[in-house]
Protein backbone atom coordinates (compact mmCIF):
# COMPACT_ATOMS: atom_id res chain seq x y z
CA UNK A 1 0.00 0.00 0.00
CA UNK A 2 1.17 3.53 -0.72
CA UNK A 3 0.23 6.74 1.02
CA UNK A 4 -1.96 9.21 -0.81
CA UNK A 5 0.00 12.25 -1.98
CA UNK A 6 -2.03 15.47 -1.83
CA UNK A 7 0.87 17.71 -2.86
CA UNK A 8 4.59 17.58 -3.58
CA UNK A 9 5.53 17.67 0.10
CA UNK A 10 2.35 16.50 1.80
CA UNK A 11 1.48 12.90 2.60
CA UNK A 12 -1.90 11.80 3.97
CA UNK A 13 -2.19 8.80 6.23
CA UNK A 14 -4.71 6.25 5.01
CA UNK A 15 -7.02 5.15 7.81
CA UNK A 16 -5.66 1.60 7.99
CA UNK A 17 -2.04 2.60 8.34
CA UNK A 18 -0.10 2.35 11.59
CA UNK A 19 0.74 5.83 12.92
CA UNK A 20 4.16 4.83 14.21
CA UNK A 21 5.21 3.51 10.81
CA UNK A 22 3.75 6.61 9.21
CA UNK A 23 5.82 9.07 11.23
CA UNK A 24 8.90 6.94 10.63
CA UNK A 25 8.20 7.19 6.91
CA UNK A 26 7.87 10.98 7.19
CA UNK A 27 11.32 11.23 8.76
CA UNK A 28 12.85 8.91 6.15
CA UNK A 29 11.16 10.78 3.29
CA UNK A 30 12.38 14.15 4.54
CA UNK A 31 15.94 12.89 4.95
CA UNK A 32 16.02 11.09 1.59
CA UNK A 33 14.50 13.92 -0.45
CA UNK A 34 16.21 16.66 1.57
CA UNK A 35 12.85 18.44 1.51
CA UNK A 36 10.51 19.51 4.30
CA UNK A 37 7.62 17.02 4.46
CA UNK A 38 4.20 17.41 6.07
CA UNK A 39 2.15 14.41 7.06
CA UNK A 40 -1.57 14.55 7.80
CA UNK A 41 -3.13 11.97 10.10
CA UNK A 42 -6.70 12.48 11.33
CA UNK A 43 -6.49 16.18 10.32
CA UNK A 44 -3.36 16.62 12.44
CA UNK A 45 -0.34 17.95 10.55
CA UNK A 46 3.15 16.65 11.35
CA UNK A 47 5.98 18.54 9.70
CA UNK A 48 9.49 17.13 9.42
CA UNK A 49 12.58 19.07 8.34
CA UNK A 50 15.37 16.93 6.84
CA UNK A 51 18.12 15.91 9.24
CA UNK A 52 16.47 17.60 12.21
CA UNK A 53 16.51 16.31 15.79
CA UNK A 54 12.91 15.13 15.58
CA UNK A 55 12.37 11.47 16.43
CA UNK A 56 9.53 9.00 16.03
CA UNK A 57 8.69 9.29 19.74
CA UNK A 58 8.65 13.10 19.62
CA UNK A 59 6.19 13.05 16.71
CA UNK A 60 4.05 10.39 18.34
CA UNK A 61 3.92 12.33 21.62
CA UNK A 62 2.81 15.46 19.77
CA UNK A 63 0.26 13.50 17.73
CA UNK A 64 -1.43 11.87 20.73
CA UNK A 65 -1.28 15.05 22.84
CA UNK A 66 -3.02 16.93 20.02
CA UNK A 67 -5.68 14.24 19.71
CA UNK A 68 -6.31 14.46 23.46
CA UNK A 69 -6.44 18.27 23.36
CA UNK A 70 -8.95 18.27 20.51
CA UNK A 71 -11.06 15.62 22.19
CA UNK A 72 -11.30 17.71 25.37
CA UNK A 73 -12.05 20.86 23.38
CA UNK A 74 -14.81 19.07 21.48
CA UNK A 75 -16.32 17.72 24.71
CA UNK A 76 -16.36 21.20 26.23
CA UNK A 77 -17.87 22.69 23.08
CA UNK A 78 -20.54 19.99 23.03
CA UNK A 79 -21.34 20.63 26.68
CA UNK A 80 -21.79 24.35 26.07
CA UNK A 81 -23.87 23.79 22.94
CA UNK A 82 -26.13 21.36 24.80
CA UNK A 83 -26.66 23.97 27.49
CA UNK A 84 -27.47 26.66 24.92
CA UNK A 85 -29.82 24.42 22.92
CA UNK A 86 -31.64 23.27 26.06
CA UNK A 87 -32.26 26.91 26.97
CA UNK A 88 -33.43 27.64 23.44
CA UNK A 89 -35.81 24.70 23.24
CA UNK A 90 -37.29 25.53 26.66
CA UNK A 91 -37.95 29.07 25.45
CA UNK A 92 -39.48 27.84 22.19
CA UNK A 93 -41.93 25.58 24.00
CA UNK A 94 -42.89 28.41 26.35
CA UNK A 95 -43.56 30.67 23.35
CA UNK A 96 -46.12 28.24 21.92
CA UNK A 97 -48.86 29.57 24.18
CA UNK A 98 -48.58 32.99 22.53
CA UNK A 99 -47.76 31.90 18.98
CA UNK A 100 -50.00 33.15 16.17
CA UNK A 101 -50.90 29.83 14.55
CA UNK A 102 -52.77 31.59 11.74
CA UNK A 103 -49.47 33.11 10.60
CA UNK A 104 -47.98 30.13 8.78
CA UNK A 105 -44.63 31.79 8.20
CA UNK A 106 -44.20 32.37 11.94
CA UNK A 107 -45.20 28.78 12.66
CA UNK A 108 -42.73 27.42 10.10
CA UNK A 109 -39.96 29.59 11.54
CA UNK A 110 -40.76 28.12 14.96
CA UNK A 111 -40.54 24.62 13.51
CA UNK A 112 -37.12 25.34 12.01
CA UNK A 113 -35.81 26.82 15.26
CA UNK A 114 -37.16 23.82 17.13
CA UNK A 115 -35.49 21.42 14.70
CA UNK A 116 -32.11 23.05 15.23
CA UNK A 117 -32.38 23.02 19.02
CA UNK A 118 -33.79 19.49 19.30
CA UNK A 119 -31.06 18.13 17.02
CA UNK A 120 -28.58 18.46 19.90
CA UNK A 121 -28.06 15.17 21.74
CA UNK A 122 -29.15 15.34 25.36
CA UNK A 123 -31.78 18.09 25.21
CA UNK A 124 -35.22 17.28 26.58
CA UNK A 125 -38.77 18.55 26.08
CA UNK A 126 -42.34 17.40 26.62
CA UNK A 127 -43.39 16.04 23.26
CA UNK A 128 -47.00 15.41 24.30
CA UNK A 129 -47.38 19.03 25.30
CA UNK A 130 -46.10 20.23 21.93
CA UNK A 131 -48.31 17.86 19.94
CA UNK A 132 -51.34 18.74 22.07
CA UNK A 133 -50.90 22.50 21.55
CA UNK A 134 -50.54 22.13 17.79
CA UNK A 135 -53.50 19.75 17.62
CA UNK A 136 -55.75 22.26 19.42
CA UNK A 137 -54.73 24.83 16.80
CA UNK A 138 -55.72 22.55 13.91
CA UNK A 139 -52.32 21.02 13.16
CA UNK A 140 -52.48 17.23 13.14
CA UNK A 141 -49.80 14.58 12.69
CA UNK A 142 -51.29 13.15 9.50
CA UNK A 143 -52.11 16.44 7.79
CA UNK A 144 -52.05 16.67 3.99
CA UNK A 145 -49.98 13.61 3.23
CA UNK A 146 -49.86 11.70 -0.07
CA UNK A 147 -52.71 12.69 -2.42
CA UNK A 148 -53.97 15.33 0.03
CA UNK A 149 -50.83 17.42 -0.39
CA UNK A 150 -51.28 20.60 -2.43
CA UNK A 151 -48.09 22.44 -3.39
CA UNK A 152 -50.07 25.44 -4.60
CA UNK A 153 -52.05 25.99 -1.39
CA UNK A 154 -50.28 27.99 1.36
CA UNK A 155 -52.19 26.48 4.28
CA UNK A 156 -52.02 22.94 2.93
CA UNK A 157 -48.28 23.22 2.23
CA UNK A 158 -47.51 24.77 5.64
CA UNK A 159 -49.46 22.17 7.58
CA UNK A 160 -47.71 19.42 5.67
CA UNK A 161 -44.33 20.75 6.83
CA UNK A 162 -45.63 20.94 10.40
CA UNK A 163 -46.84 17.36 10.05
CA UNK A 164 -43.32 16.26 9.13
CA UNK A 165 -41.99 17.80 12.32
CA UNK A 166 -44.78 16.55 14.59
CA UNK A 167 -44.47 13.05 13.20
CA UNK A 168 -40.81 12.94 14.19
CA UNK A 169 -41.55 14.44 17.60
CA UNK A 170 -44.26 11.85 18.17
CA UNK A 171 -41.88 9.02 17.27
CA UNK A 172 -39.31 10.28 19.74
CA UNK A 173 -36.72 10.99 17.05
CA UNK A 174 -34.92 14.15 16.00
CA UNK A 175 -36.98 16.29 13.62
CA UNK A 176 -35.79 15.86 10.03
CA UNK A 177 -33.65 18.76 8.72
CA UNK A 178 -35.81 18.62 5.57
CA UNK A 179 -38.20 21.06 7.27
CA UNK A 180 -35.71 23.86 6.53
CA UNK A 181 -35.74 23.13 2.81
CA UNK A 182 -39.54 22.90 2.69
CA UNK A 183 -39.89 26.11 4.70
CA UNK A 184 -37.62 27.96 2.30
CA UNK A 185 -39.67 26.67 -0.63
CA UNK A 186 -42.89 27.73 1.10
CA UNK A 187 -41.49 31.23 1.71
CA UNK A 188 -40.46 31.56 -1.92
CA UNK A 189 -44.05 30.88 -2.95
CA UNK A 190 -46.15 32.34 -0.15
CA UNK A 191 -43.90 34.23 2.28
CA UNK A 192 -44.22 37.89 3.26
CA UNK A 193 -41.23 38.85 1.13
CA UNK A 194 -42.58 36.96 -1.86
CA UNK A 195 -45.93 38.73 -1.49
CA UNK A 196 -44.22 42.12 -1.26
CA UNK A 197 -42.15 41.37 -4.36
CA UNK A 198 -45.24 40.28 -6.30
CA UNK A 199 -47.12 43.40 -5.21
CA UNK A 200 -44.22 45.56 -6.37
CA UNK A 201 -44.14 43.78 -9.74
CA UNK A 202 -47.88 44.32 -10.18
CA UNK A 203 -47.46 48.02 -9.36
CA UNK A 204 -44.79 48.35 -12.03
CA UNK A 205 -46.95 46.51 -14.56
CA UNK A 206 -49.94 48.75 -13.78
CA UNK A 207 -47.81 51.87 -14.19
CA UNK A 208 -46.73 50.72 -17.66
CA UNK A 209 -50.28 50.29 -18.94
Amino acid sequence: MENLENAWNKITLEHWWDVENFVRQLIDTANNTKEEVTGVAKWIELTVVPWSDVTVNILLDYYYDEIDRRRKAFAEETKERKKDMQKKITELVSWLSGLDFSDYETVLDWICDFQEASDQIGVSYKKRKIISIFKKQGYTILANISDDFDWEDAENFAKYVVWLALNWVNSGNVVTPAVHQFTNEWKQKFGKQAQADNARINEIRDSLK
